[in-house]
Order: C-alpha cells, then structure tokens, then sequence
C-alpha cells in the first residue's frame, strides 16, 4: 500500500528567524500589515509504501522527527495522511 503525509518543519518559538523578521519588515515598508509576526517553515509532501497506516505512522514520524526537521531547534508536524 502507498500512503501520503503533508510535514510541516517550522522553528521553535524560542529560536530566532531572520527570515520570518525580513518578511514582516517588507510587509510593514509596503504598508500591508503593521503589526505583522511572521514565521517561515518548510512544507513537505511525501509518499511512501507501508503494510499499513500504523507502520506508515511510525516511518513518517522517524523522517520527521530526525531527517527533516533539526529537533534541537526546529518542530515539525505531520498533516492529512492518506491512502494514494
């Protein structure tokens, strides 16, 4: 069987982000948002073949948790998992 799973990384509230601060100032500059707070994270799709949802669940869950995400400063989470 082949499962899907959307993996959300983002970085943890303590961590600065440049990035999400530089978004926000454009926006302030272009008067489309004053009080703006803006975080940037990375969004992830991914396929894979499993026996089942629950061995699916576990595979997902190791390549979020310590491939796609850096769990000293990064969370992720794992969104709408189907069956494809």
């Amino acid at each position: 069987m082949k499962f899907r799973a959307n993996i959300i990384t983002y970085l943890k509230d303590e961590v600065k982000d440049p990035q999400g601060e530089a978004v926000s100032m454009v926006l302030k500059n272009l008067d489309l948002a004053d009080n703006s707070s803006i975080r940037v994270g990375k969004y992830f799709v991914l396929e894979l073949d499993a026996e089942n949802i629950d061995e699916f669940s576990e595979k997902i869950e190791k390549i979020g948790g310590e491939i796609l995400s850096n769990p000293l400063i990064e969370n992720f989470e794992i969104q709408k998992v189907e069956e494809v």
